[in-house]
């Protein structure tokens, strides 16, 4: 069971949920944090969305900090070129992240107005430039990160700040953008009283971020199907064997990104229901029903997500510059040891987490 194959591919897989659970929690809090900018007009609708969220914000970005950590022990070659590579945009996203806390607790300390202006805007920029910077490191994964390594193993950026700003990554920090407003909409659906005025306002705007998000996912795939070229391994590769990402040959080719969907067909699955499911998520806010609508858009974002994993596997970080080093599943982990202990600590740990969280959800879910 544990072997080094099998371990590879399970922390694949974590790694992917530790994401999808992130998108998905904070996805409702951040929605709701760029929603109470421009959707309200009054302090009191403001205050009204902000105690939906003041429970559970900063538990949520709990699974951005459990993700960074996997990424830095399972893979820690991925991120030495994803916090080199995207020094200046994850920089601009935890500098934005400040804003968020200190935001949330000094909302209230002063009665003024204009001191809560301030702190809305703070919530704001915190919940704004965050799927700005997530669109923008999926889109560049999907095209391919200027880096190489030498002989010796050391990594070498070549790219810029400016070539992260492409139109395919801008049109993915849109989608995700949408998918936030609608998650963070149909939460508030959730919380608020039927019918009253705040309700009938995120109906509408449900409607609306979830066409948005049926648009922009389809027009990424049509751009991504006729203009992304992808990575295919064209050599043997050791799936057991110690990392190291020069012992293979990787091709650079116009539709290498759609073989895993041609081999196995049922994986189309998952773009298909990005592109169904909010559909569902429209029809459930117009009948009112809005905890299907919000599980509707959950799982709209877990599939959109994983449509990306899905696509690039078994790469993480396809290299532009020398496809031959790119980086895969299969030579860019850690140690045989690290993923055992690693893993059991997941084992022990995360059923924990999840039981904490969920409880913690149902017991607030009235205040």
């Amino acid at each position: 069971m544990f072997n080094y194959e099998f371990l590879r591919f399970i922390w694949w897989v974590l790694i992917g949920l530790f994401i999808i659970i992130f998108t998905i929690t904070e996805g409702f809090d951040m929605g709701v944090g760029i929603l109470m900018r421009f959707s309200c007009y009054s302090d009191i609708e403001r205050k009204i969305m902000i105690n939906t969220i003041a429970p559970h914000w900063d538990g949520n970005q709990v699974w951005l900090i459990t993700t960074i950590g996997a990424l830095f022990a399972v893979w820690p070659i991925v991120y030495a070129i994803i916090f080199s590579g995207f020094y200046i945009a994850i920089i601009l996203l935890l500098v934005s992240l400040f804003f968020r806390p200190i935001s949330f607790e000094f909302l209230s300390k002063i009665d003024n107005l204009r001191w809560r202006n301030l702190c809305y805007w703070g919530i704001f920029i915190g919940s704004f430039i965050s799927p700005i910077v997530m669109g923008i490191i999926f889109g560049n994964l999907l095209q391919g990160i200027p880096f190489y390594i030498d002989m010796y193993m050391r990594l070498y950026y070549t790219g810029n700040f400016f070539q992260l700003l492409n139109p395919f990554s801008l049109l993915l920090s849109t989608i995700i953008i949408a998918m936030f407003l609608t998650q963070g909409s149909t939460y508030i659906q959730m919380r608020t009283s039927s019918n009253s005025n705040l309700q009938v306002k995120m109906r509408n705007i449900t409607k609306l971020t979830a066409l948005i998000t049926i648009i922009m996912f389809f027009l990424a795939i049509i751009l991504f199907i006729k203009s992304i070229d992808g990575f295919t391994i064209t050599s043997i590769i050791d799936q057991s064997a110690q990392s190291n990402p020069l012992h293979k040959e990787v091709k650079y080719h116009a539709g290498a990104w759609m073989v895993n969907y041609w081999n196995y067909p049922i994986l189309l699955i998952f773009p298909l229901l990005g592109l169904l499911l909010p559909f569902f998520t429209i029809i459930y806010s117009y009948i009112k029903i809005s905890v299907f609508a919000f599980i509707s858009s959950s799982f709209t974002i877990a599939c959109i997500i994983s449509t990306i994993g899905i696509t690039i596997f078994p790469f993480i970080i396809p290299s532009i510059t020398m496809p031959n080093v790119s980086l895969t599943m299969w030579d860019a982990t850690s140690s045989l040891n690290t993923l055992k202990l690693m893993f059991i600590i997941v084992i022990i740990l995360l059923p924990i987490v999840l039981s904490y969280t969920i409880w913690c959800y149902y017991k607030m879910f009235n205040f």
